[in-house]
């Protein structure tokens, strides 16, 4: 994985989420485009790189929210760690693939978000059907911006330093892939 470009995307995601997602809500519920780039780097990339990266997009939203320090990070790196130990089991470059594991990753993020509210020692209700509803609305609405977000970055692909394959099978190398043709 190539650093200086992954800064600039990183860069350029925060900015959106921070300035443009709001302009995109749909009923209240922006799209989370930075758990779309973890998840896109978690697949893509190796592991140590992946989860380094993760940890450095979850601080750069813990620094720019009101969550506790770390809370962000912590997430996106176990949901990087997650993602890129089942990558070998799916269709890599399917949309339904980022679709599905985006849903899965953002609800997962913003479940534990809610739940660490627990922890606070501030007064804490509980979680409310309205909450539910909302994670799940989120998790969709992301999910949905993760298909063309991952298609043009697996477009940059070389540039980004990420060795994809041209393959879409779960476990099958290019040579195995040869072979049975």
């Amino acid at each position: 994985m190539k650093w200086t470009p992954f800064a600039i995307i990183a860069a350029m995601m925060i900015i959106a989420q921070t300035t443009l997602a709001d302009r995109l809500a749909v009923f209240q519920i922006r799209p989370d485009w930075m758990i779309v780039l973890v998840v896109f780097y978690a697949l893509y990339a190796v592991r140590r790189d992946a989860c380094m990266g993760a940890w450095i997009l979850g601080m750069l939203v813990d620094l720019s929210s009101i969550e506790p320090l770390g809370i962000h990070a912590f997430a996106f790196t176990t949901i990087a760690m997650i993602v890129n130990s089942v990558r070998h089991l799916v269709f890599l470059k399917n949309p339904m693939t980022h679709f599905f594991i985006t849903l899965i990753a953002v609800a997962t993020v913003h479940g534990l978000i809610v739940s660490s509210h627990a922890l606070t020692p501030q007064p804490w209700h509980g979680v409310h059907m309205e909450t539910i509803i909302e994670i799940g609305s989120l998790a969709i609405y992301s999910a949905a911006w993760a298909i063309p977000t991952h298609d043009i970055l697996l477009k940059f692909s070389t540039l980004l330093g990420l060795a994809t394959s041209r393959y879409a099978h779960p476990g099958l190398s290019a040579g195995r892939a040869r072979s049975h043709s």
